[in-house]
């Protein structure tokens, strides 16, 4: 079942087109990792999937729906949203923060109900962050944040989420933690897509590649192990291989 598609896509900023006529789709119980290098877009196609910047072209469709017919409340119960750069709430305990994401689910007078705090309790022990639910954010290490902006999003509760880099500023253990539970989300049912420099394990857990070949100025979307034969993961980062064995890239 798609959760999302797009069409004839293009993304970029004023008159300038970063990346064209994008047709891809992301289904139920799968998750998709995102490569290329630096500069390449990446951050852009998210952000315009997410609805955070408009795109140049073509058409995003939720559900088979436009984007632009959905309202605010509507695409909050569509998709959860993870950037790097959305690590705010200092004020708010780890607790408050992730209440949040209750919200597009709590009607106008937006109390908790009982199950929309289990919700919230389940959300922070999957991270990892049961022993400081209390903690205000702004208290937090950068990688403790990024947890609780994941925590959030898994509060939202939505049927898509989007990150990007969601695995920055953890350490190893961090990273395994939530990249294993990324992968068990998309086991449940969920849609997931990423974008993160820790390649090896993203690819590792992932069903669907989206390559953005950078010198065709187009983006490649295959099954991980189908692509990893055709060898298109080395147009990603040309210069470097793709080693299939330990799945990252090598001079």
């Amino acid at each position: 079942m798609k959760v999302l598609e797009t069409h004839g896509l293009n993304i970029g900023y004023g008159k300038r087109t970063v990346l064209s006529d994008i047709n891809l789709a992301v289904c139920k119980g799968t998750l998709t990792t995102l490569l290329g290098a630096n500069g390449s877009g990446k951050s852009t196609l998210l952000r315009t999937l997410a609805g955070a910047q408009a795109p140049l072209g073509g058409s995003i469709l939720f559900g088979g729906l436009p984007i632009e017919q959905l309202r605010r409340p509507e695409l909050a119960k569509s998709l959860a949203m993870v950037f790097t750069d959305r690590t705010g709430g200092g004020g708010l305990s780890v607790e408050e923060t992730v209440e949040i994401g209750r919200h597009p689910h709590t009607g106008l007078f937006g109390r908790l109900s009982e199950k929309d705090r289990k919700i919230v309790h389940e959300s922070i022990e999957a991270v990892g962050m049961g022993g400081m639910k209390s903690r205000l954010c702004g208290t937090l290490s950068d990688g403790e944040r990024q947890k609780v902006m994941i925590a959030r999003a898994l509060a939202q509760d939505t049927p898509l989420i989007i990150l990007d880099e969601p695995t920055a500023f953890l350490d190893v253990a961090g990273r395994i933690e939530i990249t294993a539970l990324l992968r068990r989300l998309a086991d449940s049912g969920k849609a997931i897509v990423l974008s993160t420099h820790d390649i090896s394990s993203a690819i590792a857990v992932a069903d669907i590649l989206w390559i953005v070949d950078k010198t065709a100025g187009r983006l490649i979307e295959a099954p991980r192990d189908t692509a990893i034969e055709q060898g298109l993961p080395d147009r990603a980062f040309p210069g470097l291989h793709f080693d299939k064995t330990s799945y990252s890239f090598i001079l």
